[in-house]
């Protein structure tokens, strides 16, 4: 019998759902049910999940549901202390346990989870579809001094490998907001320094620049301080998920997004995003004489 035949019928639906969730490093997989399914080459645990209705603004727009954990789940646990190092993705699959012998399974929800809030024993998922994500409102570049465009991104098109170094991790503070790193023998290409040495031409060299683990786990250097020998601390605002001494990480130089840090630190005028000659006084408010 056909999905949605099941779906229509008032004694013969007995609804279940398959919850999917999936980042760059890991998934989770969990039904309704009571039972242990296995699905698309996955196998979901049951797990006491449920979800709201899907809020739907109008036919063709999809917007958001909340989906509704333990407080003690493996997946919630990711949201418990800080903000994950990857997106988490969520696909929600159902079927009918009388569908036989082999049920219908339908993909009913496809995107993505934007925050997690924690009661005394609940935490409550939420996540917004696919197609709501591509209806957001994007920022337009805007008329102001600084540049507009993100550091390496495309319209900067600064190149990474140009600015970076590979450092790996000696020691972690306890709260794990500062980070020493040694650099060893690694240089930065662009301008063939050491860390000390590079920190000892610019000490600014590498504020506002990001420490990446693995690709995944991006952190914003706020300070830096060099402690000789090519060893360094690194402060932080938000720890590292997933590191520990050894951990091989990348430092990227960073930018205060400033005309003349963008001649001088990477030779990218003909590509700076700002307006940096923008009048100082405005003559429709003060007039031409003054």
């Amino acid at each position: 019998m056909a999905f949605d035949t099941f779906e229509d019928s008032i004694e013969d639906a007995q609804p279940q759902e398959l919850y999917l969730f999936t980042n760059v490093e890991e998934s989770f997989k969990y039904t309704s049910g009571q039972q242990q399914i296995t699905f698309g080459g996955n196998t979901y645990i049951p797990r006491p999940i449920s979800r709201t209705e899907q809020e739907i603004e109008s036919e063709q727009r999809q917007r958001q549901m909340i989906v509704k954990l333990p407080v003690t789940d493996p997946f919630a646990q990711r949201y418990i202390s800080t903000i994950p190092a990857s997106q988490d993705n969520l696909k929600i699959f159902r079927r009918h346990t009388t569908d036989l012998p082999t049920p219908e399974t339908q993909l009913v929800f496809d995107g993505r989870v934007t925050n997690v809030a924690f009661t005394e024993n609940e935490a409550k998922v939420n996540v917004i579809s696919r197609g709501s994500v591509l209806e957001q409102a994007i920022p337009l570049q805007t008329f102001r001094n600084p540049c507009n465009f993100i550091l390496y991104g495309t319209r900067c098109a600064v190149v990474e490998a140009d600015f970076k170094m590979a450092v790996d991790v000696t020691a972690i503070s306890a709260d794990g907001l500062t980070v020493t790193v040694d650099g060893g023998s690694n240089v930065i290409p662009n301008t063939a320094l050491e860390l000390s040495a590079q920190l000892t031409a610019a000490s600014d060299f590498f504020l506002g620049g990001f420490i990446v683990r693995g690709g995944i786990e991006h952190r914003m250097v706020l300070t830096m301080a060099d402690l000789g020998g090519n060893v360094a601390n690194i402060t932080v605002l938000i720890p590292f998920q997933t590191i520990g001494v050894g951990t091989t990480l990348e430092l990227f130089a960073g930018c205060d997004h400033q005309l003349p840090t963008c001649t001088a630190k990477f030779a990218n005028t003909e590509r700076y995003g700002g307006f940096p000659f923008i009048p100082g006084k405005n003559p429709f408010q003060s007039g031409i004489n003054k």
